[in-house]
């Protein structure tokens, strides 16, 4: 995990986590809705060489919450950074 992640996840609070958890289910449930009365046709349209139809950026999509949903099951795992450490240095880099 980046030093900037555990940063994140470190100071975050309950709420946070509660609300990350919300909108990532509300989300996802409006994504299904927009794609819900698309036909197959529409669903693997493919628009170009080396462009993605509509169903591979949602496995794409899926397969990246999925990982958002495990950094966030890991928040409370995280330790806290160091007292002594550069904020600024990492705000600028950021």
């Amino acid at each position: 995990m980046s030093t900037i992640t555990q940063s994140i996840t470190a100071s975050a609070t309950s709420h946070e986590v509660s609300e990350a958890i919300r909108y990532l289910a509300a989300t996802r449930e409006k994504l299904l809705h927009l794609v819900s009365g698309l036909s197959d046709t529409q669903w693997n349209f493919t628009p170009g060489p080396d462009q993605w139809s509509i169903a591979e950026n949602i496995e794409h999509l899926a397969i990246v919450e999925g990982r958002v949903h495990e950094r966030i099951a890991g928040i409370g795992q995280c330790p806290a950074p160091a007292a002594d450490r550069a904020h600024a240095e990492i705000d600028n880099f950021v």
